[in-house]
């Protein structure tokens, strides 16, 4: 129903398109040559993205709060109270919240519900176990440190154990004492070394082979 006229760009009453100059009559929104959006159109556009970055930058800093939520009320938890399961779970909570809010439309009750129940399953199954392997094998460390410690007062050898959780048993003998590598110590403690969770027996002493003997118990 608007009256477009090329021809009346000189017409006081027509408005010209600043791209394209066609000349139209009328509220216009976009042109009808080159499609350019005018007046009302570009303001309604304008308001829509300083909409979408306002509600990007409330979206980034709500995650950033959940976030670090998580790591201040997790990490004390774990460093001071030593639980690692309950600090494992917040932290990895607020992690999984953050990554959520920051990349779905989801809503925040279901952020953190859905957040909430993926990090009770990890730490059931991940967090859970992997602390018990680590007290387990802080109580083992314990065993093979006594047991060094017994040899070392039975043998006339020096005997260390050695290494990251002291998995690694280290005998001293006298180079007088010269015979095949794997022979010493006798099976007895080699079966019993095994069994404490011991993986590596080094003799230091030249051997028939040559060199320090070492070898798995």
């Amino acid at each position: 129903d608007l009256d477009f006229d090329q021809d009346q760009e000189d017409d006081p009453g027509a408005t010209v398109c600043p791209y394209c100059s066609m000349a139209y009559k009328g509220a216009r929104n976009r042109c009808g040559r080159c499609g350019t959006l005018m007046g009302e159109a570009v303001r309604d556009i304008q308001g829509a993205g300083a909409s979408a970055r306002k509600l990007l930058r409330s979206r980034k800093a709500l995650s950033d709060t959940l976030f670090l939520v998580g790591l201040l009320l997790g990490g004390p938890i774990i460093t001071i109270a030593h639980n690692v399961v309950i600090g494992g779970f917040i932290v990895l909570a607020g992690g999984l919240a953050s990554a959520l809010r920051r990349y779905t439309d989801w809503s925040l009750p279901g952020t953190l519900l859905v957040a909430t129940l993926s990090a009770m399953a990890v730490a059931a199954w991940v967090i859970e176990p992997a602390r018990s392997a680590i007290e387990t094998s802080e109580a083992g460390e314990g065993a093979r440190l006594a047991y060094a410690q017994a040899l070392a007062g039975q043998d006339e050898a020096s005997v260390q154990a050695r290494g990251a959780n002291h998995i690694a048993i280290w005998f001293g003998r006298s180079e007088a004492q010269v015979e095949e590598c794997g022979t010493y110590p006798d099976a007895e403690v080699r079966a019993h070394l095994a069994e404490l969770g011991f993986l590596r027996v080094v003799v230091e002493r030249p051997n028939q082979s040559g060199g320090i003997c070492s070898f798995k118990p």
